[in-house]
C-alpha cells in the first residue's frame, strides 16, 4: 500500500473530523457537547502524533535528523497530548458524562 493511502484511509481521520465539525457548527451550545469535545481532545493530538510518526518513517534517517522539521513537529505533537490534560482525564470525563446521561450517578462525594 502506498504511504499516501495509509494516511488518507485512516479510520481515525473520520472519527476526528466528525466531532470537530459537529462541535464547531454548534458553538453557542458547546456546553452540551462536552463528551464530543473531550473525545476531540483525545483523538486529534494522537492522530497528529501518528501522522508525524508516519512521515518520520517515510523519510528514514532524515526524518529523525535536524535536516527536516519533523523532529520539532513530533515534540510539539507529543506535548500537545499533555497540554490540555492527559488522555486518561478526558476518557474519564467522557465515561462520567455518558453514564450520567443514562441515569447512573456517582455515590462518591467530590
Amino acid at each position: 500500500m502506498p504511504c499516501c493511502a495509509s494516511i488518507t484511509e485512516n479510520p481515525a481521520d473520520e472519527f476526528c473530523t466528525d466531532p470537530v465539525c459537529a462541535a464547531a457548527c454548534d458553538r453557542p451550545a458547546l456546553c452540551g457537547r462536552r463528551p464530543e469535545i473531550s473525545a476531540i481532545k483525545v483523538v486529534a493530538p494522537s492522530v497528529l502524533e501518528k501522522v508525524v510518526d508516519m512521515a518520520m518513517q517515510i523519510h528514514g534517517g532524515a526524518g529523525v535528523s535536524r535536516d527536516t522539521p519533523l523532529t520539532a513537529f513530533f515534540a510539539q505533537a507529543r506535548s500537545l497530548r499533555l497540554a490540555d490534560g492527559p488522555d486518561e482525564v478526558h476518557k474519564g470525563m467522557i465515561a462520567k458524562l455518558e453514564l450520567a446521561k443514562r441515569g447512573y450517578r456517582s455515590s462518591r462525594k467530590n
